[in-house]
């Protein structure tokens, strides 16, 4: 095993009985029987993500994620349904036993299989919207949501690698990523992409999507440092470095990441099985 320093759901019901209904007519990426992880994690679907636990179907769907021994699950659905006359492919529900949060996620698919729009509904009905965006090949490049004053994310890509990453939100706020990766490259060849803990992605619970195989292409190679700035002064607000393990056939199995922030430092640490 060799070291490489890098600077760098038992699913919840929420019954919406009106408007929700079985679809035969589905959005133009087909089936969700045609839906497998394997497409986008090329080399085989972990097992284990940090805390969440990953299981698939015989035909290489993602049909649960769940987290923290269970305090949070993710069940997937790949059943077309139609909701207030919107027609969707599948979706998601999330449950947090520990907080009591439930959360509903209808998606809509692009002809590549991938998420291109979603409506979600929160335990105390609150909504909120997605969309994302992808660049020719298939790599999420553009993602807004309805939080935080339709915050914007703007995710660049040098030689298949995510090399920037720009938020912003209507009020003017915002941050910038300046992702840097070795001298010599690094294979991700594991098809993972953090985007929160690495890449300053705010997922939330989208983050599921990709677990699935729904939000495009991984970068090609794991990032050694990721540089946060501020989008008015340019000051810097966080370095954070990263330190992969990798098992003798070059997938990962542990990240150690070590930040700098106002004058202090934390380490944060994941673990990944295959």
């Amino acid at each position: 095993m060799g070291n490489l320093k890098i600077t760098a759901l038992w699913a919840f019901s929420i019954v919406f009985s009106m408007g929700l209904c079985s679809c035969s007519d589905d959005d133009d990426a087909g089936s969700g029987d045609n839906i497998t992880a394997t497409k986008v994690y090329v080399n085989g679907i972990p097992k284990q993500v940090g805390d969440n636990t990953i299981t698939t179907d015989d035909s290489g769907r993602v049909i649960m994620v769940t987290r923290n021994n269970s305090t949070k699950r993710a069940v997937y659905s790949y059943d077309a349904v139609s909701y207030n006359g919107t027609n969707f492919n599948g979706s998601i529900s999330v449950t947090d036993v520990e907080y009591g949060d439930n959360s509903l996620l209808y998606y809509q698919l692009n002809n590549k299989g991938f998420i291109k729009y979603v409506y979600e509904m929160g335990t105390e009905g609150d909504i909120e919207e997605w969309w994302f965006e992808y660049n020719t090949s298939g790599q999420l490049n553009y993602m807004k949501r309805t939080e935080d004053s339709d915050e914007e994310t703007y995710i660049t890509y040098t030689n298949g690698d995510i090399t920037a990453v720009k938020m912003r939100n209507e009020r003017g706020g915002g941050s910038d990523w300046t992702i840097s990766y070795p001298s010599s490259p690094v294979a991700n060849k594991g098809c993972l992409m953090l985007f929160d803990d690495v890449y300053g992605i705010d997922m939330d619970e989208m983050v599921y999507g990709y677990f699935a195989g729904l939000l495009g292409y991984a970068s090609e190679n794991l990032p050694e440092r990721n540089v946060e700035t501020g989008s008015d002064s340019g000051t810097t607000k966080s370095i954070s470095e990263f330190v992969w393990t990798l098992n003798n056939n070059g997938f990962p199995t542990y990240l150690s990441i070590t930040r700098e922030y106002d004058g202090y430092s934390d380490f944060d640490e994941i673990s990944f099985k295959w």
